[in-house]
């Protein structure tokens, strides 16, 4: 009966250890998710649209998430983002007036091509896809953004409309 109980205690020891190195291994899950978001360059240059390329990072590519494309657009990439996830960017870019007076300046954001219940907001102090504001001659106004994500998996695009009047 010794050799039962030894046999039966150093299976159960073993059975502990190995469950304990099991149980304590890390865990960890990783998915890529791409949002993104192009902001259409302005060909007169009288309203500039100034990427805030110095605050947020660089992506893998080493390509920070707001900077200009090789078409002269500027793009914002928010890179992977989760789901059910809120992604805030602040001072993403500048609104600049260079005209010689006060200008009106609508910016409006419309989905592409976007998973169910994801969107795109302008923080304004609240989020909203539509954003008025008044800049005078030679000032310029920071955009912040904020982008939440739904449950579905997937790239999402937006649209950003600029659009100022004098």
């Amino acid at each position: 009966m010794q050799t039962t109980t030894k046999a039966l205690i150093t299976g159960i020891v073993a059975g502990i250890l190995l469950i304990s190195m099991v149980a304590s291994l890390t865990f960890q899950y990783t998915a890529g998710r791409d949002a993104n978001a192009i902001v259409v360059a302005d060909p007169s240059a009288n309203i500039n649209l100034v990427a805030n390329d110095t605050a947020h990072g660089w992506s893998s590519t080493s390509i920070p998430f707001v900077n200009y494309n090789t078409s002269g657009d500027l793009q914002i990439n928010f890179g992977a983002v989760a789901t059910h996830a809120n992604e805030t960017l602040l001072y993403a870019f500048d609104v600049s007036n260079d005209l010689n007076t006060t200008a009106t300046i609508t910016i409006t954001v419309m989905p592409v091509s976007v998973p169910s219940g994801t969107h795109l907001y302008i923080l304004t102090p609240t989020p909203s896809t539509s954003y008025t504001f008044t800049l005078a001659a030679g000032h310029s106004q920071p955009i912040s953004l904020k982008l939440v994500t739904g449950g579905t998996q997937g790239s999402a695009k937006f649209l950003i409309i600029v659009t100022a009047t004098s």
